[in-house]
C-alpha cells in the first residue's frame, strides 16, 4: 500500500493512515489538518483500488476471445475426424474392390490355363472385351450417382 500510496501522498499523511507514530521530531513540527489528509487520501484511492471494470473487463474479454478460437478449433477437428472417417470408408471400399477383381482376375488365369493355345486366344479377347463393357457400365453408374 505504501508504494502506491507514495505516487500520490504526502509521505507523512502515510505514516499517520498507517497509524504509526512520525519520526524523530517530524510530529512537533507537522501539524494533521485533516481536510488537506481526507484530500490527500482521495488522491491515492484510485491506485489503492482494485479497478475491477478495467482489469476484469479485460479479462473477460481476452477468456471470451479465446473460448470462440478453442470452439472454432474444436469444430475443425471434428471437421477432420468426420473427413478421415469418410476417408478410410472410401479406402475401405477401394480394398474390396481390387480384391474382388484380383480374383476374378485369378480365375481368368486358372480358366487359360487349361485351354489350347489356339483357343486361349479367342477367349482372352472375349475377356478383355467384357472387362472394358463392365468397367465402361461402372464409371457411367458413378457419374450419374
Amino acid at each position: 500500500m505504501r508504494t502506491k500510496a507514495a505516487q500520490t501522498m504526502n509521505d507523512f499523511n502515510i505514516e499517520i493512515l498507517l497509524g504509526h507514530v512520525l519520526p524523530g521530531n517530524n510530529s512537533s513540527y507537522y501539524k494533521v489538518i485533516e481536510e488537506e489528509l481526507r484530500e490527500d487520501y482521495l488522491r491515492a484511492v484510485p491506485l489503492l483500488t482494485i479497478n475491477e471494470s478495467k482489469d476484469i473487463t479485460a479479462l473477460k474479454q481476452q477468456q471470451e476471445t479465446l473460448e470462440k478460437k478453442q470452439d472454432e478449433k474444436d469444430k475443425e477437428i471434428e471437421l477432420l475426424r468426420q473427413m478421415l472417417q469418410e476417408n478410410k470408408k472410401e479406402v475401405a471400399s477401394m480394398v474390396t474392390q481390387v480384391d474382388k477383381m484380383t480374383q476374378k482376375l485369378a480365375d481368368v488365369y486358372a480358366i487359360l490355363a487349361t485351354l489350347r493355345p489356339s483357343e486361349s486366344g479367342r477367349l482372352a479377347t472375349t475377356l478383355v472385351n467384357r472387362a472394358l463393357l463392365e468397367k465402361d457400365k461402372e464409371e457411367q453408374e458413378n457419374q450419374s450417382t
